[in-house]
């Protein structure tokens, strides 16, 4: 849908969580599409985990210079920096590292944050306790707080830029308005 959208200008990313296997996604995803205008990182529905600072890091690495051989290719130093638009894509169900991301993102101003208001549930867990019945309990062990002391995200979700609604109508209907706005807004000039 997005190389439609856009002309082939513009990269996508989904990232179901900022664990092992959200890890392996962004490397196998990011890498390939680092020649484009822009970049979508997709987020909805991501279940959290421990690396979004990680992959906030990599997004904001600048560009150092280009090695050019006799042949007149050019390869990046580094070998990968990320596109110069970028945006990200939320909803009600992306919680933990996945409100820690769209919420610095937002912060830092790496690009708009699209969609819906992240769940806000950011305490780590520890391991789940099993119950007789087949569900189980969880401990709450961590808080996040700002480089002030001042709690944030907990409760209260990473809020968007631009707030789009999904419904389930859109989706029936094959329409994603909230990624449609995210790559309308990111191949937009920036100011």
């Amino acid at each position: 849908m997005v190389d439609r959208l856009s002309g082939g200008k513009v990269g996508y990313i989904y990232l179901s969580d900022f664990a092992e296997l959200g890890s392996e996604d962004f490397i196998r995803q990011f890498y390939p599409q680092t020649d484009k205008q822009a970049l979508v990182i997709d987020v909805r529905g991501n279940q959290g985990g421990f690396t979004s600072q990680w992959v906030l890091d990599l997004l904001r690495r600048p560009r150092a210079g280009s090695f050019i051989n006799r042949e007149g290719a050019v390869t990046a130093l580094p070998g990968a920096v990320a596109p110069p638009a970028l945006t990200v894509v939320t909803d009600i169900f992306s919680m933990s590292d996945g409100d820690q991301f769209p919420y610095f993102f937002r912060s830092w101003g790496m690009g708009e944050v699209i969609g819906e208001r992240t769940w806000g549930g950011v305490r780590g867990i520890k391991t789940p306790w099993p119950l007789m019945d087949g569900t189980f309990v969880t401990v709450p062990k961590d808080s996040l707080q700002d480089v002030n002391g001042a709690a944030i995200i907990e409760n209260r979700g990473a809020e968007p830029d631009i707030r789009v609604q999904d419904s389930p109508g859109d989706r029936a209907a094959g329409r994603d308005p909230q990624l449609e706005i995210a790559v309308q807004t990111v191949m937009e000039p920036r100011h």
